[in-house]
């Protein structure tokens, strides 16, 4: 007897297809990164560790056996890319690449073909609108190794040290300076530069140490672009901290001590 048997067709996922999928996921906007409008400061981009879009992308660096996404210890490229973005026109930002290893991608898993196990189709960053989106993934996977420099910032340590920065602003011309100076990080704001703090353990902004943004300041408070976007804090001081609107903050002046800012990065154009 000759039995036949009705077979459902077999789908085969191509790479083609594998790369709609990944376009697909980022061609969503964003949620929380944005522009926003900084009292004395005018709009600036803002952009979220804790982004939807990208938050639970893995950010590691080649040979680290953990799995961690960005929203969790991504402070660190998150803030340089608001700093950098703030002296950077769009058109420019795709020059970053000429510091990097091989070219920035995304794929629906990991910022970095490191984190990648599934070796998914990658996007590949090529245009201004691309490096506008997804800046601090560039810079994530610029301190995960990506650079000429031969750098490697993201440990299996938490969070990220600040040695790939320097290179990072290099590519773009971007003079840096580091200091334990408070008047004179507080100057260089004045004077319409970017200014990152590192804000240590147990202040107002973090338990365990984080990376802000100083966006401005008058004469009574100052105003800061937290990269972890929240709508409350859980931290010691954490009734210092006025919440503007998610990921812009305010601190009075003479409550500024609670923050903890140990050090300060001063990013200028040089002119």
């Amino acid at each position: 007897m000759l039995i036949l048997l009705a077979l459902q067709p077999v789908l085969l996922c191509t790479a083609d297809d594998e790369l709609l999928l990944t376009e697909i996921v980022f061609s969503k906007e964003e949620s929380i990164s944005r522009w926003i409008d900084v009292p004395g400061r005018g709009l600036t981009r803002y952009y979220a560790q804790n982004e939807p879009l990208w938050g639970s992308l893995i950010y590691e660096s080649a040979g680290v056996s953990s799995k961690r996404p960005i929203r969790d210890g991504g402070c660190c490229p998150t803030a340089l890319a608001i700093a950098l973005r703030a002296l950077v026109p769009e058109e420019e930002l795709p020059m970053l690449e000429k510091a990097a290893s091989v070219p920035f991608s995304l794929c629906i898993c990991s910022l970095n073909r490191a984190s990648c196990d599934a070796h998914h189709e990658r996007y590949i960053l090529t245009s201004p609108r691309d490096y506008e989106r997804f800046l601090p993934l560039a810079l994530a996977d610029f301190a995960a190794g990506n650079n000429r420099a031969k750098v490697q910032s993201r440990s299996a340590a938490r969070g990220t040290a600040s040695g790939f920065i320097r290179y990072a602003a290099d590519a773009y011309g971007i003079e840096t300076v580091f200091t334990l100076d408070r008047d004179e990080a507080l100057r260089a704001l004045d004077e319409g530069k970017s200014v990152v703090a590192l804000a240590g353990h147990d202040g107002a902004f973090t338990n365990v140490g984080h990376y802000v943004f100083i966006a401005s300041r008058d004469d009574e408070r100052i105003y800061f672009l937290d990269p972890l976007c929240r709508t409350e804090y859980k931290t010691n001081f954490a009734k210092v901290i006025t919440i503007i609107e998610p990921g812009l903050v305010s601190i009075e002046m003479k409550d500024l001590r609670y923050a903890y800012l140990n050090s300060y990065i001063i990013f200028s154009t040089g002119q």
